[in-house]
Order: structure tokens, then sequence, then C-alpha cells
């Protein structure tokens, strides 16, 4: 029972992790074709572009994930690639009457987005995610406004979105930090337990032996 558990506990954020990384593809492609469907009805980007980026997000966040598993590399191209799949979501979503456009309503997609990432339980990611989101916004608010906000460039708003971001950012962030901690508590918790009992079976063996003697 002893050995079952300290298996457990040394594999459980690994296993956490390859569990969440399955999910976490099947979702991104669901992203791959929602991005597609709505950029073949939208007169604001050339559906042919978006398709294809999408796809290569897709497709990049698969072919790392099957070479690396759940390394590092899966974390923070994954991220990117959501990012990526978000910001095109919201260009698509543009055009038309800004009136009753629900492009600015897509932006809260990237608030869940970020949320979801958590789910790696790694700083990085969520990092990773937070910058592209702050260049896509910089950037086009100047370039291309209307492929972010449905009435063009607001810098107040790029300023409000980043700040709550930032906020989101760094709870997470604690969050991912405590989920390991108590990780590590675990595991170093089963690591002392296991030193116990071999110390025990140490004591009893010697014992055997002396009085055998």
């Amino acid at each position: 029972n002893m050995v079952e558990t300290v298996e457990t506990k040394v594999t459980g954020l690994d296993e956490m992790r390859r569990s969440y990384a399955r999910v976490l593809v099947i979702f991104l492609w669901v992203n791959v074709l929602a991005v597609m469907a709505i950029a073949w009805g939208s007169d604001n980007v050339s559906p042919v572009l978006v398709s294809a980026a999408a796809l290569l997000m897709g497709a990049a966040s698969t072919a790392v994930w099957m070479k690396e598993g759940t390394g590092v590399p899966v974390r923070i191209v994954t991220a990117v690639s959501l990012a990526g799949l978000v910001s095109l979501l919201v260009a698509a979503m543009g055009g038309g009457d800004p009136a009753h456009s629900f492009q600015i309503d897509a932006h809260m997609y990237f608030f869940a987005a970020l949320a979801i990432l958590a789910g790696w339980v790694d700083w990085r990611a969520l990092v990773a995610f937070s910058a592209v989101v702050a260049v896509h916004h910089l950037f086009f608010n100047f370039m291309m406004p209307l492929m972010v906000f449905p009435d063009g460039g607001n810098f107040l708003r790029v300023v409000l979105h980043a700040g709550i971001v930032v906020m989101e950012t760094a709870a997470l962030i604690w969050l991912t930090a405590r989920i390991q901690a108590t990780f590590a508590a675990a595991i170093n918790a089963v690591d002392e337990a296991n030193a116990a009992r071999d110390e025990s079976e140490r004591r009893r063996g010697g014992g055997k032996r002396r009085r055998r003697q």
C-alpha cells in the first residue's frame, strides 16, 4: 500500500497534466472549427487566411503535444495557440453594424481562456498567453483597430483590458503556485513516511539477528 501511495504522490501532478493535455488539445480543435465557421460568415476578415492560421495553431499544438507530452514547450505552445485562436475569433466577429456587433463581447473569451490554462499548473503558460494578448491588443489597436474593436481604436479600452488580464494572471499564478506547493508537500510527507518505515524495518531486522546470536 505504501508503494502504491508513493507512486500516486510522485506522479500526481504529471498525471493531472496528462489528462488535462488531452482535453486541452480537443478544446483547441473545437476552437479551430469555431473560428473557421465564424470566419466564413464574416465580412471583416479573409476566411481563407483566418482558417489557415487557425489550422496552423491547432496543428502546431497537436504536433508538440505528440512529441513532448506535457513538457514546458507544450504548455507554452498551447497557451500561445489559444491566445491566437481567441484573437482570430474576435477579429472574425467584427464587421457590419457596430451597434449590433458581438465583437466587444467576444473579448470576455480572453479572460475565460486564461482561466482554462490554469489547468497546466504552470505560470509560464499564463504569462505566455497574457503576453500574446497584450501585444495583439496594442498592435491591432493602432494598425488594424477593426480587428479588435467594433468602433475603431480605443487605447483606454486596451489599458482597461490589460489591467484586468494582469490581475487575473497574478491571481492564477498565485493559485498554481499553491497547487504545486501542495503536491510537493504531499511528496515530502510520503518520503518521510517511507524513510520512517525503512528505519523501522532496519531496526526490526537488527533485533532479529541479535536474538539469533
